[in-house]
């Protein structure tokens, strides 16, 4: 099947808005099967998503662009990945979004993030969901962004997703979030050498007792420091699978559910489906005794 090659360079596209205007509207769309290059431009629509992707075989990639770039000229959305499309973004700027920044969505979407950064957007920075398939950040800074309503940055509710380098700081809402979507695989978190910093949690599996599956993951090497609440919560964990935590820096972090400071917290029924190993910082577990919060394999704990 053929299909189109577009590049776009050094432009300014905005949206204002129009009665009627819906999230089907864009500066920008993407589909059937065509390949898009876009690099240098700001983008600027307050009421809809500034790019959407949709079609399998379509794919997006930006470049040094900037979305919602000042106080005058705002982004609600900036991308939405649908319908096994996908999207590369190298070292492009979300600042101010008034919604998820970065939507991946239906069943084979996926989203590859470089060098990008998230500044005081309202809601998440990234979210994959409604069988999104696949999400990789690379060295992404992620700052200032949400507030104490919105539960996470980073929403992983089904699919893989990478968070490899990444920075999540000062921000007002939890780091990173892996909460099974109803009817959804379990979703998998894999977080390599990340720092989160002065958020209001670090990374959460599963919002507690009695709500559906946190998924798995595999958490290694990262600096997970001074968070007001506490640095990973284990509430739900996927049948039969595992959440690993190897090599990590935990501490400085807060109290949670009335534990006291706590660095990592888990509920009794998942503790045999937690592994640590190497950890620095305090371990505790509702409703048991922190000895017998998970399997933990003691080796050169980290200071």
């Amino acid at each position: 099947m053929r299909y189109m090659s577009v590049v776009m360079e050094d432009l300014a596209l905005e949206l204002p808005y129009l009665p009627g205007m819906s999230d089907g509207n864009h500066c920008i769309s993407v589909a059937r099967q065509a390949q898009l290059q876009v690099r240098g431009c700001v983008f600027s629509s307050p009421h809809s998503p500034c790019i959407g992707i949709n079609d399998r075989g379509t794919c997006c990639r930006l470049v040094d662009c900037s979305f919602g770039p000042d106080k005058e000229r705002t982004a609600s959305a900036a991308i939405i990945v649908d319908d096994s499309s996908d999207v590369v973004a190298d070292r492009c700027r979300f600042l101010r979004c008034s919604k998820a920044a970065v939507e991946v969505r239906s069943a084979g979407s996926r989203a590859h993030l470089r060098e990008c950064k998230f500044i005081k957007c309202k809601q998440q920075a990234v979210v994959l969901y409604n069988g999104g398939e696949g999400l990789v950040m690379e060295d992404c800074l992620i700052k200032r962004c949400g507030d104490s309503t919105i539960h996470s940055l980073a929403q992983v509710g089904c699919g893989t997703a990478h968070l490899l380098r990444c920075s999540f700081v000062d921000n007002r809402s939890d780091a990173v979030m892996v909460q099974c979507d109803v009817g959804q695989k379990a979703p998998v978190l894999v977080m390599r050498e990340c720092t989160l910093k002065g958020n209001l949690s670090g990374v959460m599996f599963g919002l507690g007792e009695g709500e559906s599956s946190g998924g798995s993951g595999i958490l290694a090497n990262n600096q997970i420091v001074d968070n007001a609440g506490a640095g990973v919560t284990i509430c739900a964990v996927a049948p039969n699978l595992e959440v690993q935590l190897l090599d990590n820096v935990c501490h400085g972090n807060g109290p949670n559910i009335g534990q006291g400071r706590s660095d990592i917290f888990l509920f009794q029924d998942v503790q045999d489906q937690v592994v640590v190993r190497r950890h620095c910082g305090t371990i505790s577990v509702a409703p048991a005794s922190a000895s017998d919060a998970c399997r933990i394999e003691l080796g050169d704990l980290r200071t």
